[in-house]
């Protein structure tokens, strides 16, 4: 409240050349934020615009290239992701629509750091400030024109990664990735396809950034009304959920892990890889975004940062399905198995997996894999022998 009366009384100020930086920012943040101020006048008078944006398409590629994962994998580890992390495929999905969110900010940073470059000498305070807002909390996708993020889709591959319509046989078998449920639309409700949502996103800039963010980097640049301070999850959780004995007379703890294994053979929805998070409480907003708890909890893991508690938190790994070609659309999120009761937490989502991991390939029985019994234990019904 204390920013919006700063604001209001910088409207009175009949001198506005006499605003701070800070203030300029404050008073241009809530236009954009009241009046959904529009960038069509950026493309103007840049002549570069092309290069700009070659250049940005390359780091971005460059910087994927760095960092993919080129190790090849054992049969344990193959295994293991295949319950437990994403899927080739699912990773595959998330980075490209990644690399295009990456490209789009990164070629409108370029242009609007040339148009502040181009117009820094004849600019007042307001419009200097003004221009670095514009840098830093534009809606991603407002600054290039359709056939620039026509380009930049291409170049992210994101087109590939979609999930194409098989061709139905006629058989009594479903299959593992629940393709051909539905003859009309075969891929509905198929493995690594989309999300529905009952209500619409709500991101910070309109496109993938967390509400908070900003507010949980510390950022002191857009104080005020214009994004609410957002508590912690933690703090949410622990004013709703109460953690107190209850002794249910018709209920027992069955009902709960029923539910919960039936979740699983629901959803799994993927994320980003532990080793792609930097540890502490470093935000990386399209990825990792670990959020503060309170210094006297003691019933999640933290990790500390000087008088700082934080908890880590990976990001869903985003999908291309539903990315406009033309324009950028809100970050949205997708199942990496089978969206039907189908028991795919015990037979897989992939047919290849199903095939050559899961089954026992050396009987006609059609039987799961197992190990060899050990001697005083449970027989482990997965063979994980090779993992000595």
């Amino acid at each position: 409240m204390r920013a919006f009366v700063q604001y209001k009384k910088i409207r009175r100020t009949p001198c506005v050349a006499q605003l701070s930086l800070a203030q300029s920012i404050t008073m241009f943040w809530l236009k954009v934020a009241l009046s959904g101020f529009l960038l069509a006048f950026v493309s103007a008078n840049i002549s570069d615009r092309d290069a700009l944006v070659s250049a940005a398409i390359q780091e971005v590629k460059d910087e994927f290239a760095d960092v993919s994962d080129k190790r090849t994998l054992s049969t344990a580890e193959k295994r293991l992701r295949a319950f437990k992390k994403a899927s080739e495929e699912s990773l595959a999905q998330g980075r490209a629509r990644l690399r295009f969110e990456k490209m789009v900010k990164k070629a409108e940073r370029k242009i609007l750091e040339r148009r502040r470059q181009l117009m820094a000498v004849s600019q007042t305070t307001e419009q200097k400030a003004e221009s670095l807002a514009l840098e830093l909390f534009h809606k991603p996708g407002s600054v290039l024109d359709s056939q620039e993020i026509a380009r930049i889709y291409k170049e992210s591959e994101c087109h590939k990664t979609l999930i194409k319509a098989p061709t139905c046989t006629n058989t009594k078998f479903r299959t593992p990735s629940g393709a051909c449920n539905n003859l009309q639309n075969p891929t509905f409700g198929s493995a690594n396809t989309l999300m529905r949502r009952l209500i619409p996103a709500r991101y910070d800039d309109g496109i993938s950034r967390l509400r908070g963010t900003l507010q949980i980097e510390g950022s002191s640049i857009v104080p005020g009304p214009f994004s609410p301070p957002v508590p912690s999850p933690r703090v949410v959780s622990l004013g709703v959920v109460r953690d107190r004995p209850v002794n249910d007379s018709q209920f027992s703890h069955i009902m709960m892990q029923w539910g919960q294994f039936m979740d699983h053979d629901l959803n799994f929805i993927p994320e980003f890889e532990p080793e792609e998070c930097p540890k502490g409480c470093k935000v990386v907003e399209d990825s990792c975004v670990p959020f503060p708890v309170p210094q006297d909890d003691t019933n999640v893991e933290v990790t500390r940062r000087g008088s700082n508690a934080c908890h880590a938190f990976r990001r869903s790994l985003p999908t291309c399905e539903g990315t406009s070609s033309e324009e950028m659309t809100p970050r949205e999120q997708f199942n990496g198995i089978s969206h039907f009761i189908d028991g795919s937490m015990v037979y897989h989502h992939n047919d290849t997996v199903f095939a050559t991991m899961i089954r026992n390939s050396s009987s006609p029985d059609g039987l799961l894999n197992v190990g060899p019994p050990a001697k005083g234990k449970l027989q482990v019904y997965v063979s994980y022998h090779d993992l000595k």
